[in-house]
């Protein structure tokens, strides 16, 4: 698979939302991601 912009992005808001302790949504974001990738 490439690597694309949108993943990218993703994972720079994954980034922020570490920064920003937001564990919770962190979990969520992740568990969506996971799905969508194992679809």
């Amino acid at each position: 698979m490439k690597s694309r912009p949108s993943m990218v992005k993703l994972f720079d808001f994954i980034v922020l939302s570490v920064h920003n302790s937001n564990i919770k949504t962190l979990n969520m974001y992740v568990y969506k991601i996971l799905k969508l990738l194992l679809a």
